[in-house]
């Protein structure tokens, strides 16, 4: 690929997941857009400039980044034209009301009790419920009971398992696929997130062509294992495809898993080599949502954007600015919840919520540490190091090795990094109304308040 301007910055943003917690991110994108645009116009550099040159998202995070950057296609670049698309498909599409009060007598009976569960959340609890009984419209089905064939126990082991094709084909009707993005036509940049089940690994899909091999696709290997494991590599050329958003959202248990194909090679072999096509072994993998592994995927967005513009650029990467979607606040209560669907809540909201505040500091240190060494190399050459010194400092044997597995030298520490300008959170404010089973609350109240609490939480933390 031919080398191009390295942009002075580039913006990203990372969606979490969170089912119907997603609305929350409308709100969001939607202030920022107000937010972001009356600050680009003020700046002739930005003329054209995406408000995002970078989406990454998980599960429903990958959902709304999708449908968004599709319709920022489909609207020649018009940001705002395609948030109130993605507005349209929550309000009109995907939010629904369920007959809730045939379920919560038992509770209007108890209600005057000093422990029941406010008339709110009352309200999302059997609306829930009701979803988990008949399905939601629009986007999974009424559940089917899986019989239990291992240990022939339908009492305990009982469990109930929907269909999400009704949420595939609501993202059809709100995205083209599959998603093909280039840099050079200025257009974001796709990231989705998901886990292949039985290798443990995280995959991140990418609507930009990988530089080194001029087609898009996703490499990864085993998670826990060495550098003798298999290589892995999923392509697909023409973008991101449906089963491949799907792939980041299916939540286990509740749904089956997604399968896709997938080609494995040994450490020996090239897997860019067409004539060792006979060498080879090509499955279907089974595929679980993003968030098992990565619910807020910032790690996968500092190294693709790392790889890409090192691949493009040299050493040349562009600073981001990124800013996190947070759907998972902290608990702030001085007691832990005592009843099965609070701590089951509590339970969701510890595992899924922002972890990468550990990210954000190495990112930092690895910063500060990589400035010192160019300036150390600067002054060494000042002070008389001829470059032949200088390099075999630098080609020396570093102690840790890369993703391929192989021995880094020091000069590979210093390449292709780059700055984090800003950190930006929007951190969802807390909600004393809070039951386990948010992230299937679709009805048209709970999604109309996560969009407005979104709005406005980010104009009041920007």
């Amino acid at each position: 690929m031919p080398k191009m301007d390295v942009p002075t910055t580039q913006r990203a943003l990372v969606l979490q997941g969170g089912g119907a917690l997603g609305a929350y991110e409308v709100g969001v994108i939607k202030a920022l857009y107000e937010k972001l645009t009356e600050k680009d116009d003020n700046k002739d550099a930005n003329e054209n400039k995406p408000l995002f040159d970078v989406i990454a998202g998980t599960s429903i995070g990958a959902i709304n980044g999708a449908i968004l950057v599709s319709q920022v296609l489909k609207n020649n670049g018009d940001w705002g034209k395609s948030i109130a698309k993605l507005e349209e498909f929550w309000k009109t599409h995907i939010s629904s009301d369920p007959d809730y009060k045939s379920l919560w007598e038992p509770w209007s009976r108890e209600k005057h009790n000093p422990t029941a569960a406010s008339i709110e959340a009352a309200r999302r609890y059997y609306s829930v419920q009701s979803y988990f009984m008949t399905g939601a419209p629009n986007i999974f089905t009424t559940p089917t009971a899986i019989n239990d064939e291992r240990f022939y126990d339908n009492y305990f082991n009982k469990w109930y398992r929907s269909d999400y094709a009704p949420l595939k084909e609501s993202i059809g009707k709100y995205a083209d696929f599959p998603i093909a993005t280039n840099f050079d036509k200025k257009q974001p940049r796709l990231l989705v997130i998901s886990v292949d089940v039985l290798d443990a690994a995280t995959v991140t899909f990418d609507s930009y062509k990988k530089p080194e091999y001029g087609r898009r696709e996703s490499r990864y290997r085993n998670y826990n294992e060495n550098t003798e494991d298999q290589k892995f590599v999923i392509e697909y050329d023409e973008g991101i495809s449906v089963d491949y958003v799907m792939a980041s959202a299916s939540v286990p248990e509740f749904y089956d898993y997604t399968k896709i194909e997938v080609q494995k090679k040994s450490n020996n072999q090239n897997i860019g080599d067409v004539n060792s096509e006979s060498e080879t072994e090509t499955s279907l993998n089974y595929f679980w949502d993003g968030a098992i592994l990565s619910n807020t995927p910032l790690r996968e967005l500092i190294q693709t954007h790392r790889d890409y513009w090192k691949d493009v650029q040299g050493n040349q990467v562009p600073p981001l600015e990124i800013y996190i979607v947070d759907l998972w606040p902290s608990n702030k209560s001085t007691s832990p919840p005592l009843d099965r669907n609070g701590i089951k809540d509590l339970q969701d909201t510890i595992q899924y919520s922002n972890k990468t505040s550990y990210d954000e500091k190495v990112a930092k240190i690895i910063t500060d540490y990589v400035n010192l060494s160019q300036k150390l190399i600067e002054l060494a050459g000042k002070k008389g190091a001829n470059l032949k010194e200088i390099e075999e400092i630098l080609g020396g044997a570093a102690t840790s090795t890369s993703r391929s597995g192989r021995q880094r030298q020091y000069k590979d520490l210093l390449e292709g990094r780059f700055r984090i300008t800003r950190f930006i959170r929007i951190q969802r404010s807390e909600d004393p109304d809070s039951i386990w089973g948010k992230i299937a609350d679709f009805t048209s109240v709970t999604i109309n308040t996560l969009m407005e609490q979104g709005y406005r939480d980010t104009l009041n933390q920007m």
